[in-house]
């Protein structure tokens, strides 16, 4: 499902998506409920809509959508045409801002759920094209290996089933990793894990000119080594966000970490041009667009921003 829908929206250039086990969930209770209940609508029986029950399971979504689709002997490939072809839906499958992705199915019923979360939520590596993590979570891979999985040969993609993790993701040891240190899917992975750094506050770090973690990321390119290190944003360059760069931060790290606190500033020589402050070159962050000084952890390439250092040192 989700490596024939990250196909069809890299070819228009759109970022791809990654599952999450919370969506999964959404998904399955409006299906079943659907199906039990014989009614076709996205507001539940319960008189919820997607984003209450995004949000029941523990989701919190800065944008949502959700797609139904009915047949008995549909594949996934047949709902995928559907979702991408039917001038209703394809406003969910093909936005570029969603980075989440979940499914259902109950009997005829199939549910799938989009979403920007806000935060860093997880992603279960089960496939997803030339990227597939979404810019966030990724499961523990061994070195000389694809992809991880336990000692009977089950991939992360089992674990995000049901109640796999809490029955047995502490057992099946492989590559001195059980479910629960390698899957993103169970929480909590651990030694080798990475996740991409988001300034306070953000949904998901980009770049200056909007480019996320994955576009640096894209298979085969050297974007990283190329530009990496220039477009900072949010105090943030590539190399210091991304993963897929050599940055972001090992789960499993104190998750304080992830907060950038601006380091002590007067204030005083924000927006001044750079030379003319010290500063410029200590506390704050010279713009090298507009050559004034700015706050390192709201840069923007639109302004200074510079009223941000007095709410930060107030706080």
């Amino acid at each position: 499902m989700l490596d024939g829908m990250n196909e069809l929206r890299m070819k228009r250039g759109l970022s791809t998506l990654c599952y999450n086990e919370k969506l999964n969930k959404a998904a399955q209770l409006h299906a079943d409920d659907i199906s039990e209940r014989n009614y076709w609508s996205h507001v539940g029986s319960d008189g919820s809509k997607p984003a209450d029950r995004i949000a029941n399971v523990g989701c919190d979504a800065f944008t949502e959508g959700e797609s139904l689709f009915g047949g008995e002997h549909v594949t996934p490939s047949g709902v995928i045409f559907g979702w991408s072809h039917h001038w209703n839906e394809q406003h969910n499958f093909y936005l570029s801002s969603f980075s989440h992705f979940g499914f259902a199915r109950s009997g005829s019923v199939w549910v799938g759920l989009w979403a920007l979360p806000e935060g860093k939520e997880a992603c279960i590596q089960a496939g997803g094209g030339a990227d597939g993590h979404g810019g966030l979570c990724r499961d523990f891979v061994p070195a000389g290996e694809s992809s991880w999985h336990d000692s009977d040969g089950a991939p992360c993609s089992w674990y995000a089933i049901g109640n796999h993790c809490a029955d047995h993701g502490h057992e099946y040891k492989n590559f001195n990793h059980t479910a629960d240190t390698a899957c993103c899917a169970c929480g909590r992975v651990e030694g080798g894990g990475c996740m991409d750094l988001a300034p306070d506050g953000w949904k998901v770090w980009r770049d200056r000119y909007g480019s996320q973690c994955d576009y640096y990321g894209r298979e085969g390119s050297d974007l990283c080594q190329r530009y990496g290190g220039h477009t900072p944003n949010g105090g943030l360059t590539a190399r210091m966000a991304c993963c897929v760069c050599g940055g972001g931060r090992a789960l499993g790290e104190d998750p304080t970490s992830d907060v950038l606190a601006p380091p002590p500033s007067s204030g005083l020589g924000c927006r001044r041009r750079c030379q003319d402050s010290a500063e410029c070159h200590s506390t704050l962050f010279c713009c090298p667009r507009h050559h004034v000084c700015m706050d390192p952890v709201t840069l923007s390439a639109f302004g200074s921003n510079c009223d941000k250092v007095d709410q930060f040192n107030s706080a």
